[in-house]
């Protein structure tokens, strides 16, 4: 936590040929306990309470699971992000202890944002980190005053992160890529820009979005570390084909977000700089700039 703002935990798994789980339960376990600060319980003297959801994009179709609040403690977060095989999968979580008088953990209706063709998910709670309420208050009318009738009409839980994934819509609306069967990687880049840019360039913000053939984040603030996940054969790799010559191919990954930018870290975790960057899903393994 930093400030009063509440943040959420982010994974993405990429799977170009998604045939089954991208990774055994147990080795994933024990990553997403080194990775997030937040994942275990660190006491046994007060509640421990857990909420989380999860997405994926399978045609035109957006699959989306969400758990509020979870008190059973035999519920497994990954059980669900695990279950649904698809090329892409956003997964988000928050844990803590309850104490008396508090409200638990929790992600409410529209946390992980849907929409035909696209889920998208910010891990930061509020629109400024400083809660100046007159500022957040303006910006909050300035956001849904550029929404389209369309988008704003699809909006299901009125929270600050449902409008900041609307508004990157919105922006992607305004380069015609919610027009096309698929936008381009370049227009939910530049989309993703300018929703920074509308947002006013905050110290934090980290946002997954992507509608099942292309992934992108923008990262700023926090860890962000990808890996590559042991396979069941040993760690053989598929070949694909460019031009008649195969080419042997990592055809899976997984990116992990922890809002504590001193969060410890695999020594086989790659750790990903700040930026905006978008991933085919074919070639899970190749991120890309611009420039």
């Amino acid at each position: 936590m930093i400030g009063a703002v509440a943040f959420l935990e982010l994974v993405s798994v990429l799977q170009a040929f998604p045939d089954g789980p991208i990774a055994s339960v147990e080795w994933l376990d024990g990553v997403l306990a080194t990775h997030w600060v937040d994942y275990t319980p660190r006491s046994s003297s007060t509640t421990w309470v857990r909420a989380w959801s999860v997405g994926s994009v399978l045609g035109n179709e957006t699959l989306v699971q969400a758990r509020p609040v979870v008190r059973d403690a035999n519920a497994r977060f990954l059980e669900d992000l695990l279950r649904t095989p698809a090329p892409c999968t956003i997964g988000v979580f928050v844990a803590g202890t309850v104490r008396p008088g508090a409200d638990p953990p929790s992600i409410p209706p529209g946390g992980l944002g849907r929409f035909p063709r696209f889920i998208g998910i910010r891990s930061e709670s509020c629109l400024f980190e400083e809660h100046d309420a007159s500022a957040e208050k303006t910006l909050r009318e300035r956001l849904r005053a550029a929404l389209p009738t369309f988008l704003s009409r699809s909006m299901v839980g009125a929270t600050d992160r449902e409008l900041v994934f609307y508004s990157f819509l919105a922006a992607l609306h305004e380069r015609g890529g919610l027009g096309q069967t698929y936008a381009q990687p370049e227009q939910i880049r530049a989309a993703l820009r300018a929703l920074d840019d509308r947002l006013g360039q905050p110290r934090h913000l980290n946002m997954m979005v992507s509608d099942g053939r292309t992934f992108a984040m923008i990262h700023r603030g926090g860890t962000l570390v990808a890996m590559v996940p042991p396979t069941a054969d040993g760690g053989r790799r598929r070949r694909l084909t460019t031009q008649g010559v195969p080419i042997p191919v990592e055809t899976r990954s997984i990116l992990f977000f922890e809002p504590n930018s001193d969060a410890p870290s695999s020594p086989d975790a790659e750790r990903v700089s700040e930026g905006v960057f978008s991933v085919d899903i074919h070639t899970p393994r190749q991120l890309v700039r611009d420039g």
